[in-house]
């Protein structure tokens, strides 16, 4: 991973508690997690997201109701048996961002991922 996005994530984090987050109702937290999960096995080569990972839990949720985007910022488990680490779970930190001036049909929603998940081959 790029360090700039590890930074830009963990200050997003830091000021997201200082300005006032919110926690989100739970159907718009897995919503989100779901969005993230599909994306990833859309963009995996391989298969292999498609085919072993999963949402185990979201441990936290909180939203963010900026000016141009609603940021939701979110903590989350995904499950594998291929995981590199050889852990079946690993925690993933992940901002998803829903622009809020764009026609309600043609919403841009996009997301930062603290870390792609690292597989076995």
């Amino acid at each position: 991973m790029r360090p700039s996005l590890l930074l830009t994530t963990v200050i997003y984090f830091i000021i997201s508690f200082a300005i006032g987050a919110t926690t989100v109702p739970n159907e718009i937290a897995i919503d989100s997690a779901s969005f993230v999960l599909d994306s990833l096995r859309k963009i995996n080569d391989s298969g292999i997201y498609a085919e072993s990972l999963r949402l185990h839990a979201v441990r936290d949720a909180k939203v963010i109701d900026g000016l141009y985007y609603k940021n939701t910022l979110l903590t989350i488990e995904l499950s594998s048996e291929k995981f590199g680490s050889g852990f079946p779970i690993e925690v993933f930190e992940i901002i998803v961002m829903e622009s809020k001036h764009e026609e309600h049909i043609h919403k841009r929603v996009g997301y930062a991922i603290d870390r792609f998940p690292k597989m076995k081959d």
